[in-house]
């Protein structure tokens, strides 16, 4: 009987790797996915047994009684939301704060020896994911009537017309800023990878991959996305000026030419018109909007963000402690766009597309001060740890939930909780890129 329990729990061990693996690889993919596989990994995990061991080896605790202290915070809020559908539909959303860390916090030793596998997964789904929508793309584009061969990439769309190969036409299974998110940092991690890499297969293998996530970047359209990488290019630039090989300028200058001549001559998809995006109306080119000069009013109705906020603003000062709940965040959002007349937000109901704020109107300033406990900690670990690649990806986890509620979404909480639960809980990680900091015990 031992000796098949043992069985059990060495196998039960290889499935729980892989299928840990299975859900880094389906992130860039579909997220329907990921539930039915989550559950199976948490069923894999209670097979392998040894807890008491496995609890016994883990690191960074401190981090873990954060992820448990934010969830445990948001589900306490459940006792003062009225609207207990909508706060059990986000309870449930948010459980992957409890699953992933614990079982990442408590894995078994394949998770340490084959770390850098996670990493491959994820630039893999990230690949297959930017293959399927290229060619998707391609296949409406491309039509053959009589013989005859046409490729026409404009389609229709509610205001205007646009380009199968851009924004949310180009990205239909999943939002284009999460999308966006993934492949930034799928390009991130092969430019860790290309540096650290001793071969040459690898390195020319690394930079194509890197130009084709580039490409998928440059295809999605995000202007949050947009923000960012100029942010991080400009970062780069000033931290490796001295000894950086003048290749990696080129790449940046090109990057940056593509840009301005996209946002000059303007090919039609989102984010390169001056657009009221309550109306839809398109006023002009952005680089004529800029020589006439752009007011205030120009950008509050540029971007629904801005005003979403000041609507999130004013619960928040209504309820500044603990929040109005995690279930009534939508009502009063609505409520509250309805007393200020944003009927196109009233039909949309949207969201506070701003996590901290989403947060803070939820679970007030307790709830708010739970979360960047959780950011700020995981960030001191990284410096103290040395590892750039998880600074670099926390500060795109960050970045991007200023401008959406990333906790909200199922995409969003298993991102961040499987990519920093990795980060948080697996040893010795620098030796991934060859890096010589100092190796956890």
């Amino acid at each position: 009987m031992k000796f098949y329990t043992e069985i059990i729990q060495v196998y039960s061990q290889k499935i729980n790797f892989y299928t840990a693996l299975l859900i880094f690889f389906v992130i860039p993919i579909y997220t329907w996915w990921l539930p039915f596989i989550i559950n199976f990994w948490i069923l894999t995990w209670l097979l392998q047994g040894n807890f008491k061991a496995n609890f016994k080896s883990g690191i960074n605790t401190k981090i873990l009684f954060t992820y448990l202290a934010y969830f445990g915070f948001l589900a306490l809020s459940l006792l003062w939301s009225s609207n207990l559908k909508n706060g059990y539909t986000t309870f449930e959303t948010q459980l992957c704060f409890v699953i992933a860390p614990v079982l990442f916090y408590a894995s078994n030793k394949i998770y340490i020896e084959k770390k850098q596998w996670f990493l491959y997964s994820f630039i893999g789904g990230s690949v297959v994911s930017g293959i399927f929508l290229l060619g998707r793309a391609f296949y409406r584009a491309i039509t053959f009537t009589n013989g005859v061969f046409s490729f026409n990439p404009i389609v229709d769309g509610v205001w205007e017309k646009r380009n199968v190969f851009f924004s949310t036409e180009f990205s239909f299974l999943e939002h284009p800023t999460y999308l966006s998110m993934y492949f930034l940092i799928s390009l991130l991690l092969l430019l860790f990878f290309r540096a650290s890499s001793f071969s040459k297969q690898k390195k020319y293998i690394s930079t194509v991959l890197i130009i084709f996530m580039g490409i998928l970047f440059f295809l999605l359209s995000s202007r949050s996305s947009y923000i960012l990488i100029l942010i991080l290019l400009v970062a780069a630039f000033f931290r490796f000026t001295i000894r950086v090989k003048i290749g990696i300028f080129a790449f940046i200058i090109l990057f940056l030419g593509l840009m301005i001549f996209f946002q000059y001559f303007d090919v039609g998809f989102r984010g390169l018109t001056f657009n009221d995006s309550k109306s839809g109306e398109i006023n002009m080119n952005i680089i004529d909007k800029l020589k006439k000069g752009i007011t205030l009013e120009d950008i509050k109705n540029s971007d629904p963000r801005i005003t979403i906020w000041g609507n999130a603003a004013e619960i928040i000062k209504q309820n500044p402690i603990f929040g109005v709940g995690v279930g009534d965040v939508k009502n009063e959002l609505v409520k509250t766009y309805t007393k200020n007349n944003e009927r196109w937000a009233v039909d949309k109901k949207f969201g506070a597309h701003n996590q901290y704020l989403e947060t803070m109107v939820g679970q007030g300033i307790v709830g708010f001060v739970l979360l960047m406990l959780f950011v700020c900690l995981s960030f001191y670990v990284a410096f103290t740890k040395k590892n750039s690649v998880w600074i670099l990806v926390l500060v795109v986890i960050t970045f991007y939930m200023f401008f959406e509620s990333m906790l909200n979404s199922f995409a969003g909480v298993v991102f961040i909780t499987m990519f920093g639960s990795f980060f948080s809980f697996i040893r010795n990680q620098n030796i991934i890129f060859l890096n010589t900091s100092k190796v956890e015990t």
